[in-house]
């Protein structure tokens, strides 16, 4: 048996030999106490045991939804399976776009943005998230900012989103634009010269 001191971090968690066991949230700052036996983890603050988790497991984090806040909790959801199945369920260009993001950035995991994406697709009616997810993928917009300021600004009405564009169309697409774009301005710029 050992027992191991971690305070509480803002991620509502303690470590223990660079693996994370959730505590309830209300505990952020305060000094916990960890008893490790075996395979199994309980978690002490204040004299008083607030958890148990398993050693094992492929992540590092072990974490119970009932730990973190109310608006936290599908964010301890970390299998990119479910927000892709949560994106189809609104539609499949939404889906797209999704997989889209994640394979966005090569270098970090964009799975926090993947969520924070499909959590503002899921509050907006089902048509409103598609022409925003059309809009989005026009443009190359793969930030969870970026989504939220075509919803507030309504960036989507006023383009015709009527088809999907592939994200995929362009290597880069964050600044690129397909031909059509441009031509269409011209055309309403300068008329037929």
């Amino acid at each position: 048996m050992i027992w191991h001191k971690s305070d509480v971090g803002k991620n509502c968690h303690v470590t223990f030999e660079k693996r994370f066991y959730s505590v309830p949230w209300t505990l952020v700052g305060k000094e916990a106490w960890l008893r490790v036996r075996g395979n199994s983890v309980t978690i002490f603050v204040d004299d008083e045991r607030v958890a148990d988790h398993r050693r094992e497991g492929d992540s590092p984090w072990s974490s119970l939804p009932a730990h973190l806040p109310e608006g936290r909790r599908d964010f301890a959801e970390r299998n990119p399976e479910v927000w892709y199945a949560r994106a189809d369920a609104i539609d499949p260009d939404v889906g797209t776009y999704v997989r889209a993001v994640m394979a966005s950035d090569e270098v970090h995991y964009p799975l926090r943005r993947v969520q924070s994406i499909v959590r503002q697709l899921e509050a907006l009616q089902p048509e409103r998230a598609i022409s925003v997810v059309r809009h989005a993928a026009r443009f190359g917009c793969y930030r969870p900012d970026g989504i939220r300021r075509i919803v507030t600004q309504q960036r989507d009405l006023e383009s015709d989103n009527s088809g999907f564009i592939d994200p995929g169309w362009a290597e880069q697409p964050r600044f690129a634009r397909q031909a059509e774009e441009f031509l269409k301005n011209l055309e309403v710029n300068y008329g037929n010269a």
